[in-house]
């Protein structure tokens, strides 16, 4: 399904707010799909399950971040410079029609440095609205 996306990242540690994107993507069950904002052709997948969330961002600097229900995770971050691992904790998520939400932690030698709210609101979008989909298709 169709669908306009907003999502926006809250810094925690530094108290500030980035919009990421705010366009059209694409919602297919548990998993949605959109480009960024500043970044078009910079692809993120979210997969939003009940134990677990998977953030993916595919661009020059990739990453995988597993955000696990209960449990340490784990974020890959692929740069020309090459791979790190490091450990995430998924503190609380929320999961409805019209938002998605986490927050987590992602720490290096047990300190926090990244401390993040996440949220994607969703809106579906009539089916012949295609309008800034070159991007996703």
């Amino acid at each position: 399904m169709r669908v306009h996306v907003k999502f926006t990242q809250y810094d925690l540690l530094e108290n500030r707010s980035s919009v990421i994107a705010d366009g059209n993507g694409i919602l297919s069950g548990n998993r949605l799909l959109y480009p960024e904002k500043e970044n078009p052709s910079c692809r993120n997948e979210i997969l939003f399950e009940e134990e677990r969330i998977v953030l993916k961002r595919s661009a020059d600097v990739s990453s995988e971040t597993q955000l696990l229900k209960g449990k340490p995770g784990m974020a890959r971050v692929i740069s020309p410079y090459g791979e790190m691992f490091l450990e995430t904790m998924l503190e609380r998520f929320c999961r409805s029609e019209s938002v998605w939400e986490a927050v987590y932690r992602i720490l290096s030698d047990g300190e926090p440095v990244v401390y993040q709210r996440l949220v994607w609101e969703i809106t579906p979008l009539e089916d012949d609205l295609h309008a800034g989909m070159k991007n996703i298709d």
